[in-house]
């Protein structure tokens, strides 16, 4: 079955999402716990950016390895072409 990249990876992030650090960042900010609020905010902006990055990864790497198997499949049928008009001379 094919399916897109998007398809697959956007239900599989949702729970990654760090929603609850958002949330106690606003929290203990709006507390006035400025101190515990910029912790929390700096772990969140690691993880989101930690997030960000492996999709960037995988889909650049998914990206070559097609290309790969792409250009493997042109070569495979070029040379097979190759060879069937090498033996009609």
């Amino acid at each position: 079955m094919k399916t897109t990249v998007t398809t697959t990876l956007i239900p599989g992030l949702i729970p990654l999402v760090p929603g609850s650090g958002i949330f106690f960042t606003m929290d203990n900010f709006v507390q006035g716990n400025y101190s515990k609020a910029v912790d929390l905010g700096r772990e969140t902006l690691f993880v989101t950016a930690a997030i960000t990055i492996g999709i960037v990864f995988i889909t650049s790497i998914s990206q070559i390895i097609i290309r790969i198997l792409k250009y493997k499949t042109i070569l495979q049928k070029y040379q097979h072409h190759h060879k069937a008009h090498k033996h009609k001379k």
